[in-house]
């Protein structure tokens, strides 16, 4: 189940995606992320009249993507292959996808999951995760979520009670995939070729009960986690390799993630206080600095 879908493209105005959206829209009070236009509707967010570089944004949340099903907007368009087909097309970037199974039997539990993972029962390339309580009233535990991988990486999975956050009879527990840039445009990709959820899911995580064998892909998998999978072969995400940025792209970055900080500090404290925020900078230059601005044709001394 598709259930978060974000992307930017040039080659069509706000009105054109709103139009092939379909559904009603209504302009937001202020813009987001340096784009000085957002509208909002039933059927996502969209942004524009930023920088040329910048194109309009375009973020649909899986509540919005629930309704582009019901209403046949989906259907009609030959199904998600198809509509996601459109969107790989036309995206100059995709930011975000995400992912997810619903388990409605109660067999894949939050705390079964972090029970498996503490007992050295996770195969998986991630390396860091966490486990978080939710409580309410009188601190009684409503709820657990479990995330498998860094917060800051480009993919990241987690586990949830979904009865819980939405306060509705369960069981109703909730396996999600979150894929950003790269790892995003890799599992839009796999979308599109038809592949099987559960086989993206597995490639990622699988649950397996430890024994003395050094080979942990030959441990048995979990039951439990064979069964809410089903019968699939993994199926890993092809990473394109990674774009080189422009020093263009460069440029638009920082005009649009820290242009409206510096400019504040400038008010607050002068423009020489950029320029020292600059020299500070000079200081910290690292390998990955230096080989973007050789990318460029500059060296840094």
């Amino acid at each position: 189940m598709l259930d978060w879908l974000e992307w930017t493209e040039t080659g069509r105005s706000a009105g054109e995606i709103q139009e092939w959206l379909g559904g009603a829209w209504s302009p937001m009070a202020r813009g987001r992320w340096g784009y000085r236009q957002a509208w909002q509707g039933e059927r996502g967010v969209v942004l524009s009249d930023g920088t040329e570089a910048m194109g309009t944004h375009v973020a649909i949340s899986g509540a919005a993507l629930r309704g582009l099903e019901t209403c046949g907007w989906v259907e009609d368009r030959g199904g998600w292959a198809a509509c996601l087909g459109v969107v790989q097309c036309v995206a100059s970037s995709v930011s975000r996808v995400d992912v997810a199974l619903d388990d409605r039997s109660g067999v894949v539990t939050p705390e079964r999951v972090d029970a498996q993972i503490k007992a050295g029962g996770l195969v998986s390339r991630f390396h860091t995760g966490r486990s978080e309580e939710h409580y309410g009233r009188g601190g009684a535990v409503v709820g657990r979520t479990v995330y498998i991988g860094s917060p800051q990486s480009r993919c990241m999975v987690r586990c949830y009670d979904k009865a819980a956050q939405l306060g509705v009879p369960g069981p109703w527990h909730r396996v999600e995939v979150q894929a950003r840039d790269e790892r995003a445009a890799a599992l839009l990709a796999a979308l599109v070729d038809g592949r099987d959820i559960g086989g993206v899911v597995l490639a990622l995580v699988d649950f397996r009960v430890p024994s003395s064998d050094r080979c942990v892909t030959r441990w048995a998998r979990c039951s439990w986690w064979g069964a809410f999978v089903g019968r699939v072969t993994r199926a890993p995400l092809r990473v394109a390799a990674r774009r080189v940025q422009t020093v263009q792209e460069f440029r638009e970055r920082v005009m649009r993630q820290w242009g409206p900080s510096l400019a504040l500090l400038a008010a607050v404290d002068g423009e020489g206080a950029v320029l020292r925020v600059s020299r500070a900078g000079h200081v910290r230059w690292g390998d990955r600095h230096r080989a973007l601005a050789a990318s460029w044709g500059f060296a840094l001394t």
